[in-house]
């Protein structure tokens, strides 16, 4: 809410290891719901004031935007194999471990930024997975346009959402 309202950059990061609070949330949630055989996503928040998971919103879907490919570059795997498996085959494949931590930055026509797109490139040409502009109908969140780009650890992700965003 507050990259719309502020008209801000986006950026997230899809971790390789998922917390054992968060997994006994989702856990609970699934359960609660009794899904089961659907493609979900579900978006928890952890409250600063008393680090508490909450739920934000739980959807039978895919989840939206180049957060897919995010999970299948960080897992080296293949989400909608492993979902058409389980349904079609009855195949439940072991987790795979994560590898990567994945990230996705945004940027905004209106903002000037420091480094050009070839400067990304040349710089970390070898993380970056994908670079696109964004549908205006969704730019006002996700910004006009975005790289998407994997390392080994969350230090280096950082290092590069911050080289994308920095602004003159």
């Amino acid at each position: 809410m507050k990259v719309v309202n502020t008209d801000d950059n986006l950026y997230y990061i899809c971790l390789p290891d998922v917390s054992e609070k968060v997994r006994k949330a989702g856990h609970n949630i699934l359960k609660a719901f009794n899904v089961r055989e659907v493609f979900f996503h579900i978006e928890l928040f952890e409250r600063r004031r008393d680090r508490k998971i909450v739920a934000l919103e739980v959807n039978m879907r895919p989840p939206g935007a180049w957060m897919t490919d995010a999970i299948n570059y960080t897992y080296d795997t293949n989400v909608y194999r492993k979902w058409a498996d389980m349904i079609v085959r009855n195949q439940v494949e072991a987790q795979t471990p994560g590898k990567y931590f994945t990230g996705y930055a945004s940027r905004k026509d209106h903002k000037t930024y420091t480094y050009s797109h070839q400067d990304i490139l040349d710089k970390y040409g070898d993380s970056i997975l994908y670079f696109n502009r964004i549908e205006p109908v969704f730019s006002r969140a996700m910004g006009n346009s975005a790289y998407q780009f994997r390392a080994g650890s969350h230090e280096a992700v950082k290092e590069i959402i911050n080289y994308i965003q920095h602004t003159a």
